[in-house]
């Protein structure tokens, strides 16, 4: 029995050790168990780089659920001033919107998530944000998912943000870095 519970517990460290995102060599990444392909590049005179990621079958149009990886170069705001800017603009389009702000002072990491509403569409949004690791300004990621309006219920909600904010919290933000330096 105790050689059974060692092996449980060994086996469960490995597993929580692992990342909540993986990068393959050829342009997918595994987010939450799902794979996503790259369906949209843009850079912004260098200021504002977006890859955007998306489950196969699914378009820009229509999309359940993306990934976007976003590079700002020359932003001079911090993680969390980042995070602000997007609540202060959330505000601006929806003053009853809500959003949740944490912050992991030691890694200087910070995490927004909100829900948006477009007509009977809601988007459930968490971006983590860091200071760039080489070339100054800021790396993201974002989570994204998209349901009708009454199609999930408040604990499978709760459920959704449980479940994003601990994959974001584990997601390699140098990475992201990478992905812009192909």
């Amino acid at each position: 029995m105790r050689r059974h519970l060692t092996f449980f517990v060994a086996l469960l460290a490995i597993w929580l050790s692992l990342p909540a995102a993986a990068v393959s060599a050829d342009d997918k990444l595994t987010f939450l168990g799902e794979s996503y392909g790259v369906a949209f590049r843009k850079a912004d005179a260098g200021h504002h780089a977006i890859i955007e990621l998306l489950r196969s079958g699914e378009d820009l149009k229509s999309w359940k659920k993306l990934l976007g990886l976003h590079r700002f170069r020359q932003s001079t705001q911090s993680p969390k001033q980042a995070a602000i800017a997007v609540a202060t603009e959330l505000r601006k389009r929806d003053p009853s919107a809500r959003f949740e702000i944490s912050e992991h002072a030691q890694t200087e990491q910070v995490l927004i998530d909100f829900l948006a509403f477009d007509g009977p569409t809601v988007e459930f949004n968490a971006f983590k944000y860091r200071r760039a690791s080489k070339g100054g300004g800021l790396v993201a990621v974002q989570y994204a998912e998209r349901f009708t309006l009454g199609a999930v219920d408040a604990q499978s909600l709760k459920e959704l943000r449980r479940r994003a904010i601990a994959a974001l919290a584990g997601f390699d933000l140098g990475s992201v870095e990478g992905w812009f330096d192909r």
